[in-house]
């Protein structure tokens, strides 16, 4: 709730904003990149926010990202072999989801990048995603959107009617 959004009087944290009122938007904002991740680590970052499960066990971190696209679950398998990981799948009981567990080096991974020990309540975008340039962001949204929201013309997730373009995400 302590999210700043620009609106036309200035920052507001989400919490003080208020129904119908104007939040800015800068159609080509400035973007310095100052990163040195791989491309491939924005988008599996953005699995993990989108679909992704990083929490602590006993002894490890079970990092697994669930989907039932096969396209998705495909290039989960990419990027894990691009990166060093290990990725094995699993049906979830029940349903056509897949689940993708990724090991052999993940664990350091998801600690480096500040995913390690978040779960759908506590997950947030890690601020080095915002040190990337404009294509890395891109794949990060483009991997969250895909696993945790969807683009409609002209209804709302609930099939009501609306006059322009939607993109809704459900978390973070």
């Amino acid at each position: 709730l302590d999210h700043p959004f620009l609106t036309p009087e200035g920052w507001t944290k989400v919490k003080d904003l208020q129904i119908s009122q104007f939040l800015a938007n800068k159609l080509e904002p400035d973007c310095w990149a100052t990163t040195i991740r791989k491309d491939e680590e924005f988008e599996l970052a953005g699995y993990f926010i989108g679909d992704g499960c990083a929490t602590k066990t006993k002894c490890s971190i079970q990092a697994n990202i669930t989907s039932n696209d096969e396209v998705q679950g495909q290039r989960i398998i990419e990027i894990a072999k691009n990166l060093g990981f290990d990725c094995s799948i699993f049906t979830k009981k029940g349903t056509e989801a897949k689940t993708y567990a990724l090991k052999s080096g993940i664990r350091k991974w998801l600690y480096d990048v500040g995913i390690a020990e978040k779960n759908s309540f506590t997950k947030v975008v890690p601020d080095w995603v915002f040190s990337g340039t404009k294509h890395q962001i891109g794949l990060f949204l483009g991997a969250y959107l895909s696993c945790d929201g969807h683009v409609t013309k002209n209804v709302d997730r609930k099939g009501n009617p609306r006059a322009t373009r939607n993109i809704e995400f459900y978390s973070v």
